[in-house]
């Protein structure tokens, strides 16, 4: 017996042991196996954060979880999620994972999953990630093996959240809480599906129109499936949509290129009102199980026929109420009477076949009497529609028959009475008289108060009268608070507009006595910023808000297919902190955008002309383009007022002084409405008066250097400037300015982060320097006087700052600038001329002398004078040869002791300036390398004037020996010819 214990021991013990390795041995061939099955034919992105294997989970079978798979997609939905599960769980056959040929799959888990499929405008899903299967060579192909075989038995979803966003059909669905089970043998032929679903919120939007706002869903679905022939019988399945509960029975049949046979019907299986009035959302969450109602309910219909790509099933849908009656129980009023019969057919093919009949319509809602009708045929070819509405309702008594809060309530009466019939042919081709539309609207003392709006929204009267051409808008009078608006107009093309693809166009005049733009704006504009991680980074997929939350937030989108012209006259209008008066002009509503035509108006005592688009075309990041002309404008206020002004220009806060400019500039805007600065590029110009700058920093830094407190305070002559933004960085055209007796030229730019960088070149009277400083430039004249010169400094000096680091903490470096004064150097080569004019003076005037002693020689004996004027003109070539010598020897000396001077004058100059400050040392050490290099220069022009000037003596010497000889023998042959 021991033996026996200890033999099952044993095996208990192995089997233990082998569900435990057992995974880790299969561990890498698995999981290799279900990437490469994955990733091999798909166009996305298919990974796993972590993954686990065992035995215990799922024995006798074997359990392979994976963690954090994602799926994201490739191009054309570059980097979108499709997919996000944060634990998918298979269950497969053991012996198959032991064969390691073909793994049976028997079970499948998924927990919180996140889809989001998306369809482009041009059909583009990007759920559509198989790849194309290759194509084979030969002539016979066999199906690649697959290295799972289903075996499925039992498929499981819980907490799942599903999106759905057809751009092509303009249709949006989300579905939150998604729990879903399925059982049944798909190893068989025929076999029975038993199938779960519920949905804990269902949002369906189709077309701009919300149909199923967070409904309540639930399936039971019992489907006999013929797996061979892909036919799906339903047998008496149910659906609840909150307390509406509809079945259905009937199949669907399966063609293999795609196509399906539908047989459906489906019926209410309650018949009290009350049951539909759970779809009406603001019923439904309101003390809904105490409502007490009567009446009777019936829907019903079915679906018959092909469904392909290119024809539709007929189908029936009937929806009737008979005496329909509600009553909340603390209220004193009910709505009574309410009768509604609709009738929807398409018998199949065209679907222009499809008609709607809404005959009747009516209730009566606390003794206030509404009712109407609506019949439609053709919709696709030329849209047909009879129809009527008429009623009157005091919406101050809808607190009497539904629970408002007393911020809530509504007052005012609306009463309609409008009819119409005709195709829609007789509109778009102007033939309005084959087109009946009669009626009005009319409201007076309509009060609204909502959350949306920062107050609440008043309309005194208004009416709106009906006709085929255009709605006449007689009258609207309205107030949001403190702000008045009045309009006239009309409204064209609506009906087009409402019912196909039409331009809704319109001519309005608006006039106002105060507006507040921020009253205007929603209460709360900004939302919450969602954080956003990658389905790698975090456990949760990234939120997506309905279209219609989407459109709530941010920017504000201009709709498209609209064109109004709205001509306005508005006599204040505030904007933030800036008031606006006589605001005269036109502002044009089209193709997603609005368009400022020469709005004029007067602004912080001057005035502007504004033109200019806000364009939302790009609903995510709108574009803003701008013109403007404004006129004395003070500049404070203006920096109190434009946020452009207070990020570039700061100095405007402590200047005084009125500014004229013009300017053009384009710019992206965020969700705030605000520039996106680093994409902010335009230019203009701009002019001041007489402007007074005091304690900026930057000046303050220049007067602290330069010794001089009257640079804290300046005050200056009109500017005049141009200025550039290049992709968010102000640049500034080098301008002049003016104060006292000092002038200065800046230029430069002024970055995002406020860093900065300009150039300011100051010409400074010496009088203005301190004593120092002035020492300092005297002794530097003196010691260039030295060595022959007569320097004199002059009036003025040049200065150079460089104005870097940032706007608030700036850094100011100074040094000379070029042309102060009377340049020395200039001096020395002056002087160097003058003395090579005296030279050549000299010689000519010894020229003129020797030429007199030849005449008269001459006169005395004829060949004496040949003779003498012969010698004579040999004695100049070699007078003139011994002076360039000289002359040249005399150069190069000079220029070597200028050199030297000008080394020893640098080097004192050098010793003494360190004595004396920075200001000192930097204007020395600027002029000392200057001198140095002008000393070197001026030498060697010195060698190459005197070069120069030799050789220009002796060639003139030369010639000048010439005619001495010729004048000679020209006076001794007239000589002797008077002798």
């Amino acid at each position: 017996m021991k033996l026996f214990f200890k033999i099952i021991g044993i095996i208990i013990l192995v089997v233990f042991l082998a569900m435990v390795a057992i995974p880790y041995f299969f561990r890498d061939q698995i999981v290799e196996k279900v990437k490469q099955e994955i990733n091999k034919n798909v166009n996305a992105q298919v990974d796993f954060t972590d993954f686990s294997l065992s035995l215990f989970r799922s024995f006798p079978n074997f359990n392979f979880r994976l963690e954090g798979l994602s799926v994201v997609n490739k191009a054309p939905f570059e980097g979108d999620t499709l997919a996000w599960i944060p634990d998918f769980d298979l269950t497969l056959d053991l012996m198959s994972v032991f064969r390691g040929d073909a793994y049976k799959l028997r079970k499948v888990y998924i927990s919180q999953p996140y889809v989001n499929v998306r369809v482009t405008q041009e059909g583009l899903a990007n759920y559509d990630i198989m790849l194309p299967s290759e194509p084979t060579s030969g002539t016979t192909s066999e199906e690649p093996s697959s290295a799972f075989q289903i075996d499925l038995q039992h498929v499981a979803i819980s907490d799942g959240r599903i999106i759905y966003d057809d751009e092509s059909l303009t249709t949006y669905a989300l579905l939150e809480g998604v729990d879903f089970k399925m059982s049944g043998d798909f190893t068989l032929d025929f076999t029975s599906l038993d199938t779960y679903t519920s949905v804990e919120r269902v949002t369906v939007i189709y077309d701009g129109v919300k149909y199923l706002r967070n409904v309540e869903a639930e399936l039971n679905a019992l489907v006999d499936a013929d797996l061979a022939n892909s036919i799906y019988t339903l047998k008496k399945n149910r659906l609840r949509l909150n307390q509406l509960f509809i079945g259905f029975e009937g199949s669907v049949g399966m063609q293999e290129n795609g196509d399906m046979n539908l047989m459906l019907t489906f019926a209410s299986q309650e018949s009290e009102f009350k049951n539909f009035l759970s779809m009406v959302p603001a019923i439904y969450s309101t003390n809904f199980d105490g409502l007490k109602t009567s009446g009777t309910l019936s829907i019903n219909g079915n679906v018959k026929g092909m469904y392909t790509d290119t024809s539709y099933p007929a189908f029936a849908i009937n929806l009737e109420v008979n005496d329909g009656y509600l009553q909340y129980p603390d209220l004193p009023q009910a709505v009574r009477d309410v009768n509604i019969d609709t009738r929807v057919n398409f018998p199949g093919g065209d679907f222009d076949n499809l008609t709607v009949d809404v005959s009747r319509f009516s209730l009566v809602m606390a003794g206030n009497e509404i009712s109407a009708n609506l019949f439609i045929k053709n919709p696709m070819s030329d849209m047909h529609l009879k129809g009527a509405v008429e009623g009157e309702a005091d919406l101050s008594r809808i607190g009497e028959v539904y629970p408002l809060e007393e911020a809530d309530a509504l007052t005012g009466m609306i009463t309609a009475n409008v009819s119409f019939e005709g195709s829609m042919s007789a509109i778009e081709q102007e033939r309005y008289e084959d087109f009946k539309f009669i009626g009005s609207l009319l409201m007076k003392d309509f009060n609204y108060p909502t959350e949306f709006l920062t107050a609440p929204v008043h309309i005194a009267n208004a009416q709106l009268n009906f006709s085929p051409a255009y709605l006449d808008l007689v009258n609207l009078a309205m107030n949001i608070g403190k702000n008045d608006f009045s309009a006239t107009g009309r409204i064209e093309n609506f009906m087009p507009y409402f019912l196909s693809d039409g331009i809704l166009r319109g001519q309005l005049e608006a006039r106002s006595s105060y507006l507040n733009i921020t009253d205007l704006m929603p209460a709360d504009a900004t939302p919450p910023a969602t954080e956003q991680a990658s389905p790698a980074e975090s456990p949760s997929p990234v939120e997506s808000a309905t279209p219609a939350d989407t459109a709530s937030a941010g920017a504000i989108e201009i709709p498209a297919n609209i064109h109004f012209t709205l001509t306005t006259q508005f006599a204040k209008v505030i904007y933030d902190n800036l008031e606006l008066t006589n605001v005269n002009g036109k502002v044009v509503v089209a193709d997603k955008a609005i368009l400022l035509d020469k709005l004029n108006m007067e602004v912080l005592e001057g005035t502007a002309t504004l033109s200019g688009k806000y364009d939302t075309k790009n609903p995510a990041q709108p574009q803003a383009q701008l013109d403007m002309l404004i006129a004395n404008i003070d500049i404070q206020s203006a920096y109190k007022s434009f946020g452009t002004i207070e990020k570039f220009t700061p100095i405007a806060e402590k200047t005084q002084g009125k500014f004229t400019t013009s300017f053009n500039m384009t710019t992206l805007l965020d969700n705030e409405m605000m520039p996106v600065y680093n994409s902010l590029n335009g230019k203009g110009s701009l002019k001041t008066t007489d402007i007074t700058i005091q304690n900026v920093n930057t000046f303050n830094k220049l007067a602290d250097l330069l010794k001089m407190p009257d640079l804290k305070r300046l005050q200056m002559g009109p500017v005049d400037l141009s200025f550039e933004f290049i992709d968010g960085k102000l640049h500034v055209q080098p301008f002049d300015i003016k104060y006292a007796d000092m002038s200065a030229s800046i230029g430069g730019w002024t970055a995002l982060d406020q860093t900065i960088s300009y150039d300011m070149i100051l010409t400074i009277p010496r009088a203005k320097f301190g004593g120092a400083a002035n020492d300092i430039l005297e002794n530097l004249v003196k010691e260039a006087n030295k060595i022959g010169t007569n320097f004199s400094l002059g009036e003025t000096v040049n200065v150079k700052a460089n104005i870097g680091g940032t706007l608030s903490d700036p850094n100011v470096r100074i040094f000379p600038g070029e042309g102060s004064g009377k340049s020395m150097i200039d001096d020395l080569k002056n002087k160097a001329l003058e003395e090579l004019q005296r030279q050549k003076q000299r010689l000519e005037e010894e020229a003129r002398q020797k030429m007199e002693e030849a005449k008269a020689e001459a006169r005395a004996e004829v060949q004496k004078i040949i003779d003498d004027a012969d010698k004579q003109a040999q004695k100049v070539i070699a007078e003139a040869q011994k002076q360039a010598d000289a002359l040249m020897a005399a150069a190069r000396q000079s220029a070597e002791k200028a050199k030297e001077e000008a080394r020893k004058q640098a080097d004192k100059l050098m010793v003494e300036a360190k004595k004396n400050g920075p200001l000192a040392e930097a204007a020395a050490k600027a002029t000392t390398q200057k001198l140095l290099a002008e000393a070197d220069n001026t030498a060697d022009n010195l060698v190459k004037e005197a070069q120069k000037k030799s050789d220009s003596m002796i060639d003139a010497a030369r010639r000048q020996a010439e005619k001495m000889k010729a004048d000679a023998q020209q006076r001794a042959d007239k000589t002797l010819g008077d002798n």
